[in-house]
């Protein structure tokens, strides 16, 4: 014991063993350290050159003898990313996607701050198609806060390119209610609406029309909010001409090609591009704002949502079956 009672006296013969130990160790420890950064060189040297392999295969080793160097995981995530090919189903390629993504995981527990690194690996996990994933990922932040805008704007957009239309369509809506002054909300799910009928003609009837509807409600409430917002008004034009498509009754196909073609002319009054002023459909009013209405300003190009097409500079695409 000591004199202060605690811990055992070394013996002066045991000392120099310790200490050659001790010595022995840190030189181990440097030495490892030192092999992981030239590890973590080479794999620069060969991602600067385009040699994505054999970069990714340098920062593997680098990570095996130091996992605790952040830089090791997130170069070879970026590595692992170049050598991905989106769209690319084969098992080799999604193997890589996998990689680069489990790469910026182990980035990410290190630097849980780092939002633009977490972003892109939730675009990859979008562009590999783990769809699922990358919901998961946005359901969890909506659970700690049930208004988080940007997640609920993520979630429409991964249901949608998923192929989930409904569930997409579903958080589109709940953006809308989130901001219910936000024109661009009710845009986001008019134009949404109008991409699914048009992809699907095999849409008829009473389903056609009734997703029309919704496409073309929330479309006039966004020029509610935004007078004279041309692409909304280029869109419910559309979405009446897809409308049509779905009637099995003549008179009734007219009348929605006539209110199209009252939008159609309304917006190209806002741009300047008439030649003669809108008149309001036989059919009955359309809900629109007339070309001169005053106290608007001019509407500029629409941002909407990522996946919901916008329509800047154009009265849409050319049509299947409808004419302008």
């Amino acid at each position: 014991m000591t004199r202060f009672g605690i811990l055992p006296q070394m013996s002066l013969g045991r000392a120099p063993v310790v200490a050659a130990a001790l010595l022995a160790g840190a030189a181990a420890t440097g030495c490892q350290d030192l092999r992981a950064r030239q590890l973590l060189k080479s794999g620069n040297d060969y991602y600067r050159k385009g040699e994505y392999q054999l970069a990714v295969e340098s920062y593997k080793k680098a990570e095996a003898i130091r996992p605790d160097i952040v830089q090791v995981h997130l170069h070879q995530a970026y590595a692992g990313l170049s050598l991905f090919v989106p769209g690319d189903t084969s098992p080799p390629n999604q193997q890589v996607a996998k990689d680069a993504i489990d790469a910026f995981n182990r980035y990410l527990k290190l630097r849980p701050a780092d939002e633009k690194i977490r972003q892109i690996m939730i675009q990859t996990l979008i562009d590999s198609g783990r769809y699922d994933d990358a919901l998961n990922f946005f359901k969890a932040k909506l659970a700690e806060n049930p208004k988080d805008l940007e997640a609920i704007k993520a979630l429409g957009v991964i249901s949608s390119k998923a192929g989930r239309f409904e569930d997409g369509l579903g958080w589109y809506e709940r953006r809308a209610q989130v901001t219910p002054n936000d024109p661009e909300a009710f845009y986001a799910i008019g134009t949404l609406c109008w991409e699914r009928l048009y992809q699907r003609s095999d849409k008829a009837g009473e389903e056609r029309i009734k997703l029309a509807d919704r496409g073309i409600a929330a479309l006039k409430h966004a020029v509610e909010l935004k007078p004279k917002y041309v692409e909304a008004i280029t869109y419910i034009n559309l979405l009446y001409r897809e409308r049509a498509l779905g009637q099995g009754d003549e008179e009734e196909r007219a009348k929605d090609l006539e209110q199209a073609r009252y939008f159609h002319q309304t917006a190209l009054g806002l741009r300047g591009l008439a030649t003669q002023p809108a008149s309001q459909p036989a059919s009955g009013p359309a809900s629109a704002p007339a070309a001169d209405q005053k106290g608007a300003k001019g509407a500029k190009g629409a941002k909407g949502m990522k996946g919901a097409k916008g329509a800047k500079g154009t009265t849409g695409p050319p049509r299947r079956e409808q004419g302008q």
